[in-house]
């Protein structure tokens, strides 16, 4: 890809992230991307049709880095502690473009990535059994990180560790 062309979708990119820590996403315009970015309109609508097009390819971007670096680190099925160990961490990496981008839209972050993950694995389980119990676990796995970090009274490692254990013994118990 021509380097002009990366410059510009990276100042599209960081003049959005900019805006949208302070504005709705139903709010910000076109040309307060522009002017941030140091473009014209033609240059923007060269490469999205409106916000909500440069908001969603923003979404994929961060969710395919995000998935591919999970699934990288480690196998959830196999290795589900340490999945669910890098899963902060991964997280954290990714703060400074989540929190804009997501912000009032956390359930749309947790959803999209249990969806990434679990077609990821799906295509392991052989038969339907296998693929809900799939879905339970990693969906179960979420929601608890989810309800737990709101609730903001245990650490990371508590969660972590509660969590992995939870699953460990439904696996090995065969519910799962």
């Amino acid at each position: 890809m021509d380097l002009r062309v990366v410059k510009t979708k990276k100042a599209i990119r960081d003049a959005f992230l900019l805006i949208r820590e302070r504005t709705e996403l139903e709010r910000v315009k076109v040309k307060e991307i522009c002017d941030i970015a140091l473009i014209n309109k033609t240059t923007f609508y060269k490469y999205y049709k409106d916000v909500s097009d440069l908001s969603e390819a923003l979404e994929e971007e961060i969710m395919d880095d995000i998935t591919k670096e999970l699934v990288d680190k480690a196998n959830f099925v196999n290795e589900s502690k340490a999945f669910i160990s890098n899963m902060p961490i991964i997280l954290d990496k990714h703060k400074k473009e989540l929190q804009p981008l997501y912000s009032g839209r956390f359930h749309v972050l947790i959803n999209s990535l249990e969806e990434r993950i679990i077609s990821y694995y799906a295509s392991a389980p052989d038969n339907i059994e296998d693929e809900f119990k799939l879905t339970f676990m990693i969906c179960g796995v979420f929601e608890t990180i989810k309800r737990a970090k709101i609730k903001n009274k245990y650490s990371d490692e508590t969660i972590i560790e509660q969590t992995s254990e939870l699953v460990e013994r439904l696996k090995t118990q065969k519910l799962l």
